[in-house]
């Protein structure tokens, strides 16, 4: 931003950017990271993020004027190797839309809407129509390894609330950096008045008592998920019409959150 820009001076945006980092930094320490290592990670996003800003304009000089990072660590962060999560992003994705196709989908589901019991040939299928890069072998000892699958009598049974997300922490760490990294991309998208401007909402109260808020939440749950369900099964229709498309090369991610606390405290 250039010095003209309010937003560089404003203790307002300076007081926004501390509200965000202030949950980051109880997940950083309790991940261990300290404030050199992050430091040095933000080093090398803000290096990453200004090449890719600046396109075919992205000399090392330009990123350093652009970035305040020096001329010198520039040069050394754009030569050097980034570790390739392709493998375990593919992997969580096939899992998540695996999941989430039979917790949607209404030739999966029962009348109340839970996900129906599949036999092994018809969660086999599954898996192939979403990707056949994955065998189902492997991605059935994931979702039993995580307890979200479960046999009887030689059915396979989905928990639904594995919705709420794996126990495994990688794919944990996965979904934080997706969910929250597209909710904070579609809000910096309305905050840099860029168009068309994306659906970010939200509503909020205070002055409640706890149960209150209970049942609001349980309200949230039960809307929450309905909306999940309806969006997903919509989302599946157009990408069984789209998948083999030259012009299929765009995702979404829309989601849903519920955040309490005593204001006391």
């Amino acid at each position: 931003m250039s010095d003209r820009d309010p937003l560089t001076k404003s203790a307002l945006f300076e007081q926004a950017i501390k509200a965000l980092l202030r949950p980051l930094t109880r997940a950083l320490i309790a991940q261990g990271v300290t404030a050199p290592q992050l430091y040095q990670l933000i080093k090398e996003t803000y290096v990453e993020t200004a090449v890719e800003e600046l396109g075919p304009r992205a000399t090392d000089s330009g990123v350093s004027v652009a970035t305040g990072v020096h001329r010198r660590d520039v040069k050394a962060l754009r030569q050097a190797e980034r570790a390739d999560l392709s493998p375990l992003q593919r992997r969580v994705s096939t899992l998540a839309t695996v999941v989430g196709r039979w917790m949607s989908d209404p030739k999966l589901t029962e009348d109340t809407g839970r996900p129906r019991a599949l036999a092994r040939a018809e969660f086999d299928g599954l898996v192939a129509h979403v990707s056949r890069d994955i065998r189902p072998r492997s991605l059935l000892d994931e979702l039993q390894r995580q307890g979200m699958v479960t046999v009887e009598n030689g059915m396979l049974r989905l928990d639904p609330s594995a919705v709420f997300g794996p126990e495994d922490l990688d794919q944990k760490l996965d979904f934080f950096a997706r969910n929250l990294g597209d909710h904070m991309d579609a809000a910096v998208h309305n905050l840099l008045g860029e168009t068309p401007p994306r659906f970010e909402r939200a509503t909020f109260y205070n002055y409640l008592t706890a149960p209150s808020v209970d049942a609001i939440e349980r309200e949230v749950h039960d809307a929450g998920m309905q909306a999940l369900r309806r969006i997903a099964r919509e989302a599946a229709r157009h990408q069984d019409e789209d998948r083999d498309r030259q012009a299929a090369t765009h995702r979404f991610r829309f989601g849903v959150y519920f955040h309490r606390e005593d204001e006391r405290e």
